[in-house]
């Protein structure tokens, strides 16, 4: 169901970003060609104790034995009883 952007005033970084697929392809690509150190540390893991694994703004999992790098973009939903 459509549902409004969050506003989070206290902690925009959580949900203060707008980005297109497009974008957000172009800046995997980035962090993945390791152009940019500090970008490329954000595709590593940040602890093995979880599975999906998450970097620094990326959620890391493997599908069918394949590594996998995804954002989910999603935002907050409210609910209706």
């Amino acid at each position: 169901m459509p549902t409004v952007n969050w506003q989070l005033d206290a902690y925009a970084p959580a949900g203060g970003l707008k980005s297109t697929v497009t974008d957000m392809g172009r800046l995997l690509a980035a962090a993945m060609a390791a152009d940019w150190p500090p970008l490329a540390l954000s595709l590593q893991p940040q602890s093995e104790a979880c599975e999906p694994n998450f970097g620094l703004g990326w959620i890391l999992t493997e599908r069918e034995d394949a590594p996998m790098v995804m954002h989910n973009g999603r935002t907050g939903a409210i609910t209706h009883s």
